[in-house]
């Protein structure tokens, strides 16, 4: 059941989870919210971390708001596959197109590494 949230900006349906594909209704596109209990560090910290990551790869949150005890962050929603999805959709990739995958996780593991430290562990 869709409701609208942050006084009529964003319609989302919640029914499935914490996270959600939500219409905003001032741009009438369609954009990503994902939402924690307030009390919860864990959304505040995502949202910091996220928000030092300057990667292409990385959407940044755009909007952020409490209400009714939780904690949203809205980032712009990009309607495609998953790599899981683009895996199986095809029964072998291009090597090019393997390579591009795979530089831009590292580059993406190399930001968040400069950023947090070494946090990969053997």
């Amino acid at each position: 059941m869709k409701k609208t949230y942050k006084d009529g900006c964003y319609e989302a349906d919640f029914s499935c989870g914490n996270s959600a594909v939500a219409l905003c209704k001032k741009t009438d596109k369609e954009v990503f919210i994902k939402r924690w209990y307030q009390h919860n560090a864990r959304g505040k910290n995502e949202i910091a971390a996220v928000d030092k990551i300057k990667n292409d790869c990385i959407l940044n949150y755009f909007d952020t708001f409490t209400e009714n005890d939780m904690l949203y962050a809205v980032r712009d929603w990009i309607d495609g596959m998953s790599l899981s999805e683009l895996m199986f959709s095809e029964k072998t990739l291009p090597v090019t197109k393997v390579l591009d995958i795979i530089i831009k996780i590292c580059m993406v593991l190399r930001d968040i590494s400069e950023l947090h430290g070494n946090f990969i562990h053997a």
